[in-house]
């Protein structure tokens, strides 16, 4: 029969899964008129399978610039970011941008449908998913309509639709809710935090502001520092999934948003004292 310790021992060499995300020892420098700006340094981070991440930190930190190496819209300076994406008939990577992306010569429901004609759907399948997720996004009866028609919230609801309806295997959102009025951004919270419970099949990482927001949606919350964006801490969330909007009131919720809140506050006055 084996020891306690023989038992951890087994639990502890077992081989852990490859996780999706690893980024290792990454720099991001932008060359400027200045100067180079270091907007990331010494990065390391990985993000298992069906993890939902968030970045929180002040503002120009290198948040949205790490989503961007994670979308492979840009690359590292140094270091290595590698995504193990699963081999499975589906999107790879989707991403809902703050600055909305979306086409002002396409309707609202042919945005939403974009990436799925592209993929191959036939136009009444693509149409059937994107008036789905416009349904969820508060946004039926405005199928038609354009970009030039709609406030900055709206557009960033379609955009959000968007990017959603791919049904990516990684979905990286940079500050999805950053338009919205308090009220519809608590809302779409409610509405992703839903469908999150109901389909635990993607990995996300998201940036946002909010503390509030990353602990309701997050199983850990990553907090940058002021630029040279580092990582500071990583918070696990001390909640059980499935989650109900009302865990904003519990205890565990509450003295976590204190205990970021104060190692994050340190960090937006470095940010305002910096020259």
């Amino acid at each position: 029969m084996q020891t306690l310790n023989e038992m951890s021992r087994v639990q502890l060499d077992a081989p852990r899964p490859t996780p999706l995300i690893q980024v290792e020892g990454v720099h991001k420098r932008f060359a400027t008129r200045g100067g180079d700006v270091v907007a990331l340094e010494g990065v390391s981070l990985d993000v298992a399978e069906r993890e939902f991440i968030s970045l929180l930190g002040p503002s120009g930190c290198g948040k949205s610039t790490l989503v961007r190496l994670l979308a492979q819209l840009d690359r590292p300076t140094e270091g290595s970011l590698r995504l193990n994406l699963p081999d499975v008939d589906r999107t790879a990577v989707s991403v809902a941008f703050q600055d909305y992306s979306i086409l002002p010569w396409k309707t609202v429901e042919n945005n939403v449908a974009f990436g799925l004609r592209m993929q191959g759907r036939s136009k009444k399948a693509a149409l059937a998913i994107a008036h789905e997720w416009l349904d969820t996004m508060k946004l039926a009866g405005f199928e038609k309509a354009y970009p030039a028609q709609l406030s900055g919230g709206m557009k960033q609801r379609v955009a959000l639709a968007r990017a959603l309806a791919l049904d990516p295997a990684l979905l990286l959102l940079d500050e999805p809710f950053a338009a919205l009025d308090a009220q519809m951004r608590q809302l779409l919270q409610e509405d992703i935090l839903r469908q999150w419970e109901h389909d635990r099949t993607r990995t996300a990482v998201a940036v946002t502001h909010d503390i509030d927001e990353a602990i309701l949606l997050s199983d850990r919350v990553v907090l940058m520092t002021a630029r040279p964006g580092r990582i500071k801490e990583v918070f696990d969330v001390p909640i059980a999934r499935p989650r109900t909007p009302e865990v904003r009131y519990e205890k565990a919720f509450v003295e976590l948003r204190h205990t970021i809140w104060e190692s994050l506050r340190e960090e937006v006055q470095a940010k305002v004292a910096a020259p």
